[in-house]
């Protein structure tokens, strides 16, 4: 026989908890009204157009998805050598602020 810790006389019966009355009890949420759902996921899928910048460490490489720059010197980037990535950058903001500039004239 197994050891039971509470008499059985105090404890319920094992019976009374059915999958059928475990289940009556739970309380389940409302669901929500359409005007509050949302109509996209809150986390991106992940792809690289939603990616800045990602680290290759087997190959070495730092590539920049928003300016398509791939530069095979990762171990810099890490020292803290970031002039090769920033000055792209910079680069290309000014490029896209001409052309806007241009585009209002």
């Amino acid at each position: 026989k197994g050891y039971c810790a509470v008499s059985q006389v105090t404890s319920p019966s094992w019976s009374s908890y059915s999958p059928q009355r475990i289940l009556n009890r739970v309380v389940l949420p409302e669901p929500l009204p359409p005007s509050t759902r949302r109509s996209s996921p809150p986390v991106g899928s992940g792809d690289r157009s939603q990616r800045i910048r990602t680290y290759n460490y087997p190959q070495g490489r730092v590539t920049d998805h928003r300016i398509n720059l791939t530069l095979y010197k990762l171990n810099e980037v890490m020292e803290g050598e970031l002039e090769s990535i920033i000055d792209p950058l910079i680069i290309e903001q000014q490029t896209n602020q001409l052309t806007e500039l241009n585009a209002s004239l």
